[in-house]
């Protein structure tokens, strides 16, 4: 399986279902964690180069 770097992402953001990330030079780079999708595809369509990541292991925000 390949696995998708996304390069400066905290750790905090794998707590969120979806995270946006812009793509550059053919590597992502983090922008942001969000727990709704709007949000993020929001987010993401305000770049010419943004990407949504949907983990569906999470709903929401992962509570601690």
């Amino acid at each position: 399986m390949n696995e998708i770097m996304i390069l400066n992402k905290p750790d905090y953001a794998d707590d969120y279902e979806f995270i946006v990330a812009r793509k550059i030079d053919g590597q992502y780079y983090y922008y942001g964690a969000y727990r709704w999708g709007y949000e993020a595809d929001n987010t993401a369509s305000a770049f010419k180069n943004g990407v949504v990541f949907h983990n569906v292991r999470i709903q929401g925000k992962k509570r601690k």
